[in-house]
């Protein structure tokens, strides 16, 4: 590696660790709809997040209740029927 970019590799490191502060001191609210948004985006791409104990389960969506977060993850049969409901409503 060069001069040039181990000069380059700084400034990547630097935009990270500025990226990592920024999403430190962001709102939980804010940090969670982030999140869903990006599970949108991998839903979107055909890519699917899927629960670590149960595989069959994909996730589905973060939300906070009482102060604490929880995920939604179904079973192929319950997300269909989930949104189903959601088209219902």
């Amino acid at each position: 590696m060069n001069r040039t970019q181990r000069r380059g590799q700084g400034k990547k490191n630097a935009d990270a660790a500025q990226a990592q502060r920024f999403l430190d001191n962001l709102p939980l609210n804010v940090l969670l709809a982030s999140i869903n948004n990006s599970i949108d985006v991998l839903h979107k791409r055909g890519i699917k997040v899927c629960d670590w104990d149960s595989k069959e389960r994909e996730l589905y969506q973060l939300r906070m209740q009482a102060g604490k977060v929880y995920f939604l993850a179904a079973s192929p049969d319950e997300e269909n029927e989930a949104k189903e409901g959601e088209a219902k409503i």
